[in-house]
């Protein structure tokens, strides 16, 4: 599957962290998969990189993504979603595409 996936080996990485936010569960992790590519990133970085990753995997233009993340804002989380967006959009940048 990694190779089907252009991002996989980043997307497993990230998936490791947020995993290891689980105090008490996963911390073997380190040992089963190795790389520290991400450690000692913040839970909104984390997420925000994966969704980022994910949605150039699905080939996701600005406009989509937008559209994606307005539908999740509420009167009660539309600062939080539009703060991950933006994260989401830095993210996108970073990696060039």
């Amino acid at each position: 599957m990694p190779s089907e996936v252009k991002y996989a080996n980043d997307v497993i990485l990230l998936v490791k962290e947020l995993l290891k936010e689980n105090t008490g569960y996963y911390q073997d992790l380190d040992e089963l998969v190795p790389g520290d590519k991400y450690q000692g990133l913040d839970h909104d970085k984390l997420v925000a990189k994966l969704n980022a990753l994910v949605m150039l995997e699905f080939g996701l233009n600005r406009q989509e993504i937008l559209k994606i993340m307005d539908s999740f804002k509420s009167a009660k989380h539309a600062k939080e979603v539009e703060d991950m967006t933006q994260l989401i959009i830095d993210e996108i940048q970073e990696v060039g595409e």
